[in-house]
């Protein structure tokens, strides 16, 4: 698969299992945006990616309005849709992920992957795109690489 051209936004990418997947997503040639809180935070995830400048870094609240707002019209403008969407934020994330279905609409194979806590989509909500879950309560280091290792490979169809 060609995934020079895939797109993914991770949501909680400033740190622990979210960072991680999002360096491994960049090493697979991905083109990334990183959301969360804190751009410092997310500033080093996009370093650690070895792609800097290649990262889309859009610190925001997720909860409010206004901040999604500024995700998905950056998004769009940018990104021109998304091929896949990684909450690693749970349900804090819930109306940026359902407001970001759009977005996965011209993906010829759409994925939304929520990693730990509270689902922020339904099945019923995700109508033809793959929705996967996986438990993200990792905490030590080979724990969240492997758990990563897992997202990516869903996120890559593999």
């Amino acid at each position: 698969m060609d995934t020079i051209i895939r797109r993914a936004l991770i949501i909680g990418a400033g740190g622990g299992v979210g960072r991680e997947i999002a360096v491994q997503l960049a090493g697979a040639g991905m083109k990334l945006a990183l959301t969360g809180p804190d751009a410092a935070d997310l500033m080093r995830t996009a370093a650690l990616t070895g792609r800097p400048l290649d990262m889309l870094v859009l610190p925001a609240d997720i909860a409010a309005k206004r901040g999604q707002d500024d995700i998905l019209h950056i998004m769009q403008g940018h990104l021109k849709g998304l091929d896949a969407l990684v909450n690693c934020a749970g349900g804090a994330a819930r109306e940026l992920c359902r407001r970001a279905l759009p977005l996965l609409e011209a993906s010829d194979r759409p994925v939304v992957l929520e990693l730990g806590g509270e689902a922020a989509l339904s099945t019923g909500e995700a109508a033809g795109i793959r929705l996967e879950a996986l438990d993200g309560g990792a905490t030590d280091e080979r724990a969240i690489r492997a758990l990563a290792e897992k997202a990516v490979r869903i996120v890559l169809g593999d």
